[in-house]
């Protein structure tokens, strides 16, 4: 099993867009603001990428990656990966229809059924 973090938290998640909404909230893009990246486990941070600051940004790149296939292995890495490249992605907007016309689920099963578990 393979968790890549947030990754439900996007443009297709209606849910976390109409709260979004009615708090006001605005989305920021921060891909250029060189802010680190980190895992914590809610007791300590397992790792985290390089600071690229002080304009050695490939310096920094080389190192993270470093750091990740130390942290986390070269197998797994390229484990997630490949499952991100996958094209049967959860059907989120499934879920999201069958939720507003009134569906529950009993069972796990049901849910991933909705999702398109068959991935």
């Amino acid at each position: 099993r393979s968790e890549a973090g947030a990754s439900i938290i996007s443009e297709v998640n209606v849910l976390f867009k109409a709260l979004m909404n009615r708090f006001s909230l605005k989305k920021f893009d921060l891909s250029d603001c060189n802010m680190p990246l980190a895992v914590y486990n809610g007791t300590r941070f397992l790792f985290s990428t390089a600071s690229s600051a002080s304009g050695w940004k490939w310096a920094a790149s080389l190192l993270s990656q470093w750091k990740l296939v130390w942290r986390f292995g070269f197998f797994s890495l390229l484990k997630l990966k490949k499952i991100s490249k996958r094209p049967c992605a959860p059907n989120f907007l499934r879920l999201y229809r069958a939720l507003r016309d009134g569906a529950t689920y009993a069972h796990p099963r049901e849910l991933l059924s909705t999702l398109g578990h068959s991935c």
